[in-house]
């Protein structure tokens, strides 16, 4: 896999990492070391996403086809990610918080889209006043969503615009609300967007939410 941010930047339009450090607000020191290094944190992956509206995945490419590079990764890992989040699960259900985020973080650091180690992530930094890196866990997981998500992301949702509101983190919203509704999520995940956008003053957004919701009632 190829780290291909230089990529990304030039093609909206920077030409080169400084102007691109200068436009997103991310600090030059830790872009030029995520070149160097052809990685980045997961905190910085996602504000350079954010920033360039693609998702983190859309920052590395493989040289094998997409096919071929995923299809036995998942086939012979998935379960092993699935046992590491129940160890998880157990350990924050202990009181082992820290420890239930590292073991989150390391499936991560394997699988950046595996949505449930993101939301769990997330709320169990939530719940400990971690929340600039709750935000950036809960929008991770927005983005890498799928239809089958549909129950962790509805659950998600109040929490990760209650930060958005709270670090006025209209980006971070606006993309996470772009990528559910690409995908036809259902009308139910509009309602806690739509009070959102009215309590920061997007009364057009908002109403628009409604609009779809009372279009589906009647469908």
């Amino acid at each position: 896999m190829q780290f291909v941010l230089k990529k990304r930047y030039t093609e909206r339009g920077y030409k080169d990492l400084k102007a691109f450090s200068e436009g997103s607000g991310i600090s030059y020191r830790t872009l030029q070391d995520a070149e160097k290094r052809g990685n980045a944190r997961l905190s910085t992956l996602t504000k350079i996403a954010a920033h360039l509206e693609i998702r983190i995945d859309d920052l590395f490419e493989s040289d094998e086809p997409v096919e071929s590079h995923h299809k036995p990764f998942l086939e012979t890992d998935m379960s092993d990610f699935e046992a590491l989040l129940n160890t998880a699960k157990n350990l924050a259900d202990c009181g082992d918080t820290s420890n239930a985020i590292g073991y989150l973080q390391n499936i991560l650091c394997v699988c950046i889209t595996y949505v449930p180690a993101h939301f769990l992530c997330a709320r169990l930094l939530y719940d400990a006043a971690k929340n600039s890196e709750a935000i950036l866990h809960y929008h991770a997981g927005m983005l890498h969503a799928s239809m089958d998500d549909f129950e962790l992301v509805h659950t998600a949702l109040p929490a990760f615009l209650d930060l958005c509101v709270r670090y006025k983190a209209v980006a971070f919203a606006d993309s996470a609300f772009e990528a559910i509704t690409s995908r036809c999520y259902f009308p139910k995940l509009l309602i806690p967007f739509s009070g959102y956008y009215h309590s920061i003053g997007e009364h057009e957004k908002g109403n628009v939410c409604l609009k779809e919701v009372e279009n589906a009632q009647k469908s």
